[in-house]
């Protein structure tokens, strides 16, 4: 029977001290500190924390008898009191829980959700920006893109696109592109891309955005370019958003 008390003490979060201190109590109905130390055979720096705790959680009680106190055991279904302290805490803690999971759900999304930017200067560096936009193609994925004519750099774009045009970067990709009215007749003048589907128009449109899918890359065209390629589900599908609704206009 006894095993059975320590083992269910045990469960409920008593030390061992604080058991044989409850136990010795049964036994002496009522007892002062050198009393119990005498039956339970705990040290009495660990008699006196036991008997402390217990007091706390309501578990023992003490009367002062010529200045020193005697304790005894309170009603056994105290015990119960320490169970419902465990449910009141273990109810606080699911409700902070359901309060901090939706936060919690949203930073494993940005988390899970790979974003990275790469700044590339020169013209070299543009080539090597595209690579990397094309780096793992997917079938039937459409290369999008914009270019917004610019008196200031058209035959630096141009230059860089006859090479481009001819090397093995983006053949085999269905590719749209918007331009500038502007540029029609310089497009009509470029060779080996007779694959794109074009449009033209007089709306304002981004400069020099490529959408492919998940990349977005951004170049600033002048005689040292600058490209900035971004890795970002969001970004990228709002840019793709904004091409298709201008392509359907």
């Amino acid at each position: 029977m006894e095993n059975q008390i320590i083992k269910v003490l045990e469960t409920v979060g008593f030390t061992n001290s604080e058991i044989q201190v409850y136990l010795g109590l049964l036994k002496l109905g009522e007892g002062k500190v050198g009393e119990i130390i005498k039956l339970c055979s705990v040290s009495s720096s660990n008699v006196h924390d036991a008997c402390e705790k217990l007091t706390q959680k309501g578990i023992i009680s003490f009367v002062v008898k010529n200045n020193i106190k005697h304790y005894n055991c309170c009603e056994p279904s105290n015990l119960n009191l320490i169970v419902q302290k465990e449910e009141d805490k273990l109810k606080n803690i699911k409700n902070e829980l359901s309060q901090i999971i939706p936060q919690i759900k949203s930073m494993k999304k940005l988390v899970e959700q790979k974003q990275n930017a790469e700044v590339f200067l020169g013209f070299n560096g543009i080539k090597s920006a595209y690579k990397e936009l094309f780096e793992n193609k997917v079938k039937d994925e459409e290369f999008l893109f914009f270019y917004k004519y610019d008196k200031s750099n058209v035959k630096i774009v141009d230059k860089f696109f006859a090479k481009m045009d001819i090397e093995d970067y983006y053949n085999n990709i269905i590719s749209k592109g918007i331009f500038s009215n502007e540029y029609k007749k310089d497009f009509s003048k470029r060779k080996g891309r007779n694959d794109i589907k074009t449009k033209f128009t007089s709306s304002p449109i981004p400069s020099s955005v490529n959408i492919y899918c998940d990349k977005t890359l951004i170049i600033s065209w002048s005689e040292n370019p600058t490209a900035f390629l971004i890795e970002s589900k969001e970004i990228t599908q709002t840019h793709r958003e904004l091409f298709e609704e201008i392509w359907k206009l």
